[in-house]
């Protein structure tokens, strides 16, 4: 076999390597390579939930995130209190027209409520599902 016929084997053989390996992980996706969806729509960076006087704004807010993926999460509020993602047991301050922001892998499936925590009580901010990837 000649050396051109060798290389020419060889280059074949990677090049279905990597065709393989495309499709069997799904090729490259455009969207978020976490899967995180707000209110049923991809997200691509870190979705934000703006929260006026305790509530957010447009309702409770619908998260969905595949098991293993990375939860991006801003949360803005014109009052004080702490935000709580439960299930994660994450509780972080928010002071009043500041934010806080989320940023951990979602290992636990289930659903889970985010809520905030102020002087007047707990208002639930979003619903998170973490579903099997």
């Amino acid at each position: 076999m000649s050396d051109r016929t060798r290389i020419g084997v060889g280059v074949a053989v990677v090049l279905v390597a990597i065709v393989l390996f495309a499709v069997l992980h799904g090729g490259g996706s455009s969207t978020s390579g976490s899967g995180e969806t707000l209110n049923g729509k991809p997200v691509g960076g870190t979705p934000t939930i703006r929260l006026v006087g305790g509530k957010p704004v447009g309702g409770v807010q619908d998260l969905q995130i595949g098991s293993g993926g990375r939860l991006r999460l801003r949360v803005t509020s014109d009052i004080a209190g702490q935000v709580h993602v439960h299930g994660y047991d994450y509780l972080r301050p928010i002071t009043a027209g500041g934010n806080v922001v989320f940023d951990f892998p979602a290992k636990l499936q289930g659903a889970f409520e985010i809520e905030l925590h102020h002087g007047g009580g707990e208002d639930t901010i979003a619903d998170l599902k973490v579903v099997p990837d």
